[in-house]
Formats: C-alpha cells, structure tokens, sequence
C-alpha cells in the first residue's frame, strides 16, 4: 500500500510544471503568466532564483507569489509528512508590473512549491488636467507645463508613479494632446486636451461718431523676428458689445518693446464696422495684408508715409476711393510739400513754386489754378514736384488733411523718387524720400524763411522740398 501511495505522488508530481523530477523546487499550474526556475542543487542549503513574467496585461506582486517549504521524499522518514511552511524572498529585480527575478533561500533537507496569481492590469479610462488653457508670451516665450490633475482607470485614482505623461510642456500657441499610459499595475492610454492661446492685448479705439473711448478691443500678434524684435497684428477682436457701432482703430508702432512691421491678410469680416485706420508714425511702412481693411474705411497714413499706402496693392480701392489721407499740422505760414502720389489741395491753400532771383534771393511765384488740376480733375499738387503751400490763416497751428488722389500712379508700383519738373522755373525739389542733401548747393525752409544747409550729411525729412541753389 505504501509503494502504491509513493507513486501516485510521483505522478502527481510530475504532472505540476516545474515538479519535482531533477528538482528540488516544483512550480505549480497557472494562468496569466509563467515562472521558471533554474537548476537547483539536490542537497544543501541554496539560493534559488525564479523568473517571473506576467501575460500581456497583466502584472504581479511578491506578494501573489506563494513559496512554500515542504518535505521532500528522501527526507520524508525524518520529517513529518505533510509539513510545511512559508518562504520569504531575500531579493528581486523586477519592473513595474513585476517581471523579474525574485530569490529565496532554500534549507538544507527542504523542497519548495511555488504558486502565483497573476491579476489583470487595470486599464486608464481618464485624465484631468489643471488647466485647459494657457497664455502665450510672445515677448518672453518658454515652455510652460500643465499640471495633471488625476488620473482614473474606471472607478479606481490612479497614483501618480503609476502611469507617465507625454505632451504636457509645450511652447507656442496652440492645441495640444496630453497623453497618459499605465505603469505597473495600469495599462493603456488616456487624453486631454489642452491650448495655449494668444493674449489679448488692448487696442486704442473710439466710437467714430462721438469720440470716446471704446473699451475690450483686443488684438493678437506673432513674432517676426525675436533678433529684431518685430511683430505682425493678426488678429483684431471688437466685443459684441461695439459690434454695430461705428469705430476708429489706432494700430500701434510697438508693442511691449517690438515694433510693428504688418497686420495679417483676411481680417476683413471682422472689422465691418470700421470706418477709420489710423495708421503708426513708423519710419519705414507696416505691410497690411490683402483682405484685411474695408474698403470704404478711411486711412489715416503719417504724411511721410502717404503715398507708399496710397501705392501699396491691398489699398488700391481705398485708394481709387479717396479713402487715403495724411493730417499736417504746419507750426509757421509757410511750409514745403511734395509726395510720391497726386494729392489734393484743402480749399483756401495758396500753392507757389520758388526760383532764385539774379542776387541769389528766393522769389515766390503763385502757381496758376490750372496747373493745380488733377487727373481726376481735383485741385492739387502733381506727384513728385516740391512746392511751398501758405496756410489759408496766414499763421500756422491749424491742421490740414492731404488726400491721395489716383493719378498716373498706379497701385502696386514704387513711388518714384526723381522730380518731374511739372512747373516751370521752379528751383524747388522733392523730397519723396528721407534724403541726405550738401550744404552749400541746397537751402531749408525754416520759420517761414529758407536757409543754408548748416553741415554735409543733414537730413531732410520725406514730403518736404529743397530749394536747389546751382
């Protein structure tokens, strides 16, 4: 009978994965992973070392790994049948969902049966994030982080060594996709959703039919060139509140330090309401981008820059509509003009040109009303001819507007910078752009008088005219 009972042990034995066979170590049947172990020396305490791995989606714990301490058959006639105890493990180098090696001490005249359970990793159902939007710096851009907030995998909090985070530092503005994926006891994925928005900077604005200010128009901008500190305009937002009101809009030379050099195409259906762009004091012109002012909106250029947007394509129809202007505000009687483009007249300016009599003395001559007509039959001043203009006061202090009136000059080109000698014996110059002129060969208009060039190189600011002396 004893025989018979030795060997369905045997046999039962040998059935188990791992049994006893040519070891002392027997590893029982189990779903969801597999452990192996190496080869253990029959007598004799020893350190033995299992390898674990759990099943795709699973993991493990030291404490799902059951090693019990059992009496072996040659030691069964000292031992009593049946004994048993646990066995601790002295070490492991596994990862986070317990894949590795774990080793226990095995006595001297013991066995070992191992058991586990492998238990299936939850998976990450949600991620909440701290914020879901952030503001962009575009004068001092840097990396910013969203914070994660709390991580579920169903009902269950997921700790945060337990899973990692990709997406969640970024820099320029946008929408962005934070990811989450499980760790150890966790699998799989989950998303947010996260923006990193312009910020809404104040731009002057006033009601075009009483004048005041105008409150929460905003305006976007994107840097050119971070060296150079230059930026474009965007986007132009008008509140809901100022939708139907009639509005002037001031765009800016500079902002936060970085100068403006454009305004974005295609802004048109967002500025409806716009009857009045005043444009910046810069000294080169910002480029506005096609579709991006009305039409029938008037522009308010600085007088220097006049005629490079009344030529510039995305204005030709405010052009060809009259639609640009320049305000000047002369401080004496008597002032110096000229411009790239034809420009019209304010009614009661006496226009003159200038000659240099026999004594080397400046003589005024009224220049006759039809040399005044334009080309669309306005009274003015042909472009590219320098002419001295008397205020209709007799003092200066007043403003006058200028308006650019479509000639020969046609909308994309380049103004032209040499004098077209339109009036006879006119010893005045254009000056259609700021110009460099040598002392002694020109004069000045100063306090109502002309004077000599004080040093080489002075320069003569743009719209003005010198009067040549040889």
């Amino acid at each position: 009978m004893r025989k018979k009972i030795l060997s369905i042990v045997a046999l039962l034995l040998v059935a188990v994965s791992g049994a006893w066979a040519d070891s002392r170590v027997a590893i029982a049947q189990m779903q969801n992973g597999n452990i192996t172990v190496g080869e253990v020396a029959a007598s004799g305490t020893v350190n033995v070392t299992l390898t674990v791995t759990p099943a795709d989606g699973y993991y493990i714990t030291a404490d799902d790994i059951i090693v019990t301490k059992t009496t072996s058959q040659a030691m069964a006639p000292r031992r009593t049948p049946g004994y048993t105890d646990k066995i601790a493990f002295i070490s492991a180098s596994v990862d986070l969902t317990g894949k590795g090696t774990y080793t226990f001490a095995l006595p001297e005249g013991y066995g070992a049966y191992v058991e586990a359970t492998f238990t299936e990793r939850l998976t990450l159902t949600e991620v909440t994030l701290e914020k879901t939007e952030l503001t962009y710096d575009f004068a001092n851009p840097k990396p910013q982080t969203v914070g994660i907030k709390g991580v579920k995998a169903g009902n269950v909090e997921v700790p945060a060594d337990s899973y990692a985070v990709e997406g969640n530092t970024q820099t320029d503005p946008g929408e962005y996709t934070v990811t989450v994926t499980g760790l150890g006891h966790y699998k799989g994925t989950a998303t947010a959703k996260f923006t990193i928005v312009k910020e809404q900077m104040d731009i002057d604005a006033d009601d075009t039919n009483t004048g005041e200010e105008v409150s929460n128009v905003g305006m976007e901008v994107t840097v050119v060139d971070p060296e150079q500190k230059t930026i474009v305009i965007d986007n132009i937002t008008i509140p809901e509140s100022a939708s139907g009101e009639p509005l002037t809009i001031y765009i800016p030379a500079e902002v936060n330090g970085f100068k403006v050099v454009g305004i974005a195409p295609d802004l048109l259906e967002k500025l409806q309401n716009v009857t009045d762009i005043y444009l910046p004091d810069t000294d080169e012109p910002i480029d506005i981008g096609e579709g991006t002012l009305p039409s029938t909106a008037n522009i308010h250029s600085p007088l220097e820059l006049l005629d490079d947007y009344a030529l510039m394509p995305s204005l030709q129809e405010n052009y060809e509509n009259l639609k640009i202007s320049a305000i000047v505000t002369p401080t004496n009687k008597f002032w110096t003009f000229s411009s790239g483009v034809d420009c019209v007249l304010p009614d009661g300016i006496t226009a003159y040109t200038v000659y240099m009599d026999d004594n080397m003395e400046p003589r005024i001559v009224v220049i006759e009303e039809d040399k005044l007509k334009l080309a669309d039959g306005r009274r003015g001043i042909r472009a590219n001819n320098g002419v001295l203009i008397a205020c209709n006061n007799g003092e200066g202090g007043n403003a006058y507007e200028i308006v650019a009136s479509p000639g020969n000059q046609k909308s994309g080109t380049k103004p032209a910078t040499t004098d077209a000698k339109f009036f006879a014996n006119n010893q005045l110059e254009p000056v259609i752009e700021a110009k460099n002129y040598p002392a002694g060969e020109y004069l000045i208009l100063k306090d109502n008088k002309f004077h000599s060039i004080a040093a080489n190189g002075s320069k003569v600011s743009a719209c003005k005219a010198v009067l040549r002396v040889k």
